[in-house]
């Protein structure tokens, strides 16, 4: 009798702990969820308030044509206003100024005329001031409930010296907000005096619920930032009810081995009852310990990876990765960015008589440092890398395990990626960059990729490098106006230790062949097509697959290039149709068959740019970022 209220008792036990450890790490873990997606809405917001406040120095540039051109200065030279109004609102060199939005003359303080809305371009008189007097004037001017980009650029003053400044408006649009929306993967929605007046951005992210993340634009007009992290709570709700399963299955399993116990026929021979005895335990301690393991799994700093999934076995160090618990030699000075397996910054490194080097570390996210995969994983990348040596891939130095965890350290080099240099180009002149600059941009890229897929190891036996990663984020264009190939991270080749599992697809959606969107055995040409759906993004300024959520992209990316999709890319200027058509064929055979084939194509179909005219372009579009980062480095250096 006593055994058996024993076993009823375990059993009871067994539920009553897999209950509130099921409440309580569910709740952690949405917890954990929420503060997460307020962080990302947090930082996203930051980041395209940035963006957005730095809208009205894209006019500067236009502001300074229209106020040095030729025939608007003989105008002034008149001292007739009539003359003036002529030029600018009749004379052909000035259409695309006031095609964009109102413009207006300033003559002294008073303005002397004007096209579009008169009154808003009198709003902007403090701007056209602060031109006169020598400044390059850029800001927002809000009007009769518009909002308006503004800049002014002074004039040559009349014969009489009287100063003279031209005023540049835009209204603030949708299309203007867009391209930010996208990139921090939000909807920006604009209120002018409590007024909503748009959103702009992807409308899956429009979901129920508070509003969103305000921020002060200018007086009386503020930016909404909402990004939809529906997503990230539902995972983290499936999850929980996975751990709470998983709990409640183990506490089943002790609670059967108890009852057993207790409920065992007397009648039975002693050694039966000694191993049931002996198996009882060994369940009960094999079950504390799945418990433990499952709740120190859950609850690693948000790494809430379902027990005996693959590839979650401890990691060991390999290709020469030191375990030490020394500090890092590489101090960081800058983050750059992170991913779900590492983080990305500028880091230094300082040695004896003021010595000073810049690098590009990567390193391997404490949480991820566990688990053999992505270990396994980072180590490939590194040691792939380090055996590329050539002019366009960006060389790695460095690979180890310090204090901080894995890292690999790369050359750092001055520059903006391709896909921040289309950005740029859309916003500042409405489209992609010129066909020779993206004819140039192709050719250096296969300059990299020929090298890469013919590389073979110090025996000669062909590596078949693929690396399946090729997109406008992953192509560098230096300070110089040299082109440069990186992330090697899930590159394909016979080398890794490492093998992507069957059926598994990794890359981006966006640019990734048919075969690999269906994860089959990809080669070369996988690359191939990537890059030509690379150059079409550069040319157009925008991707060719437009899909609402990663599902939609993933079938598009599955079929390939549709007919209209193909007669897109046929209609791309200057003779690089053609070639990026043949590139991107659904069909792998009707493809180049090797990079060099490709970049004979393509140097054939037009004159291509040079390194000086990219270089050109590269301080054009972000020469500002590029000289911030420079003095942000010296000040760290300081």
């Amino acid at each position: 009798m006593a055994r058996r209220l024993v076993g009823v008792v375990l059993a009871v036990v067994a539920f009553a702990v897999a209950v509130p450890i099921a409440s309580s790490e569910a709740k952690a873990a949405l917890a954990a969820a929420e503060q997460e997606a307020k962080d990302g809405t947090e930082k996203a917001a930051n980041a395209a308030l940035a963006e957005v406040k730095a809208l009205p120095d894209t006019l500067k540039s236009s502001a300074q044509k229209a106020a040095t051109l030729t025939a608007f200065a003989q105008s002034v030279a008149t001292l007739d206003t009539k003359t003036i109004h002529d030029v600018i609102n009749e004379e052909e060199s000035w259409g695309p100024f006031r095609t964009a939005g109102p413009t207006g003359v300033f003559l002294g303080d008073g303005l002397a005329t004007s096209t579009g809305t008169e009154a808003a371009v009198a709003a902007a008189a403090d701007l056209a001031k602060k031109a006169q007097s020598g400044a390059q004037a850029a800001a927002y001017v809000l009007h009769d409930g518009q909002l308006y980009l503004a800049a002014a650029h002074a004039g040559a003053p009349t014969p009489n010296g009287i100063p003279v400044a031209v005023v540049l408006m835009q209204p603030v649009a949708k299309e203007l907000l867009t391209p930010i929306a996208t990139a921090q993967h939000a909807t920006l929605g604009l209120s002018v005096n409590g007024k909503e007046a748009f959103w702009a951005g992807d409308a899956m992210t429009q979901a129920q619920g508070p509003c969103c993340t305000t921020r002060p634009v200018v007086a009386g007009v503020e930016l909404a930032v909402r990004r939809n992290v529906d997503a990230t709570l539902a995972a983290a709700t499936a999850k929980s009810e996975r751990f709470g399963l998983t709990a409640y299955g183990l506490a089943a399993l002790f609670a059967v081995a108890a009852l057993a116990f207790g409920f065992w026929p007397k009648n039975k021979e002693a050694e039966a009852q000694a191993e049931l005895l002996k198996q009882t335990a060994e369940e009960l301690r094999q079950s504390r310990l799945e418990m433990s393991n499952l709740t120190n799994r859950f609850t690693q700093s948000g790494n809430f990876a379902q027990p005996g999934a693959p590839g979650l076995q401890p990691a060991t160090p390999a290709f020469g990765a030191t375990v030490t618990t020394q500090p890092s030699r590489y101090e960081e000075v800058m983050p750059l960015g992170e991913g779900g397996m590492a983080r990305v910054s500028i880091a230094r490194i300082s040695g004896a008589e003021g010595f000073r080097r810049y690098f590009v570390v990567k390193r391997l996210k404490g949480e991820m440092a566990g688990y053999d995969e992505t270990v396994n994983q980072f180590i490939d990348e590194a040691r792939l890398t380090a055996s590329l040596v050539h002019s366009n891939i960006i060389p790695v130095f460095d690979f180890g395990r310090d204090s901080q965890g894995y890292f690999l350290a790369s050359e750092y080099i001055l520059g903006r990626s391709v896909d921040r240099l289309v950005e740029k180009s859309v916003q500042v002149h409405a489209r992609g960059l010129p066909p020779g600059l993206v004819r140039y941009i192709g050719l250096e890229a296969l300059k990299a990729l020929a090298y890469a897929h013919t590389k073979t190891d110090e025996a000669g036996k062909p590596l078949a490098l693929v690396h399946r990663d090729v997109s406008p984020a992953n192509l560098l264009v230096s300070a110089q106006g040299e082109v440069k190939l990186l992330d090697f991270g899930i590159v394909k080749s016979d080398a890794r230790t490492n093998k992507t599992q069957a059926g598994v697809v990794k890359g981006n959606l966006f640019y990734m062949s048919p075969e690999q969107a269906t994860a089959q055995v990809v080669d070369p040409r996988a690359d191939i097509f990537s890059l030509g759906m690379v150059l079409f993004t550069a040319a157009v300024g925008k991707t060719l697959y437009q899909g609402e959520n990663a599902y939609d992209l993933l079938t598009l990316a599955a079929k390939g290039p549709s007919a209209d999709d193909l007669a897109k890319i046929r209609a791309l200027p200057d003779g690089l149709g053609a070639v990026v058509e043949k590139a991107v064929q659904p069909n792998r055979d009707l493809r180049f068959a090797t990079a060099d084939e490709f970049a004979k194509a393509l140097a054939a179909s037009g004159t291509p740019g040079a390194a000086a005219e990219l270089q050109a372009a590269v301080q054009a579009l972000v020469g500002d970022e590029l000289t911030q980062e420079t003095q942000r480095l010296q000040r760290e250096a300081a």
